[in-house]
């Protein structure tokens, strides 16, 4: 949950194996779902990195500027948005003992 006015988000996320090609098309439908319904800073381009570990698992890390220190609460209602965080979900997996499946660590972007 998003507890501070920090505005940049490093999304990371768990992909279940054998899903990443389905969970590449899921993270354009999810850039042009933030731009569509107006949530993110479109100066600011997203990046997007995917650590493919020894074992072969992949974790993506996303990172994108919100408009405002709203949109994250706008987003968790937001009918363009849910949707596709709720495909997000459907193909992520838990790491570890007491791991998200994803987490979405806010960040301060400094000069």
């Amino acid at each position: 949950m998003h507890h501070t006015n920090d505005t940049t988000v490093l999304a990371h996320y768990y992909v279940q194996r054998g899903k990443e090609a389905e969970f590449d098309e899921v993270l354009r439908e999810h850039r042009a779902g933030l731009e569509e319904s107006g949530l993110i800073n479109r100066d600011v381009p997203t990046q997007i990195y995917r650590i493919t570990e020894e074992s072969g698992v992949s974790t993506y890390v996303e990172i994108f500027d919100w408009r405002d220190a709203e949109a994250p609460g706008i987003a968790h209602t937001h009918p363009i948005i849910q949707p596709i965080w709720g495909k997000i979900a459907s193909l992520c997996e838990p790491r570890g003992d007491g791991d998200m499946p994803f987490r979405f660590p806010h960040a301060k972007r400094l000069a």
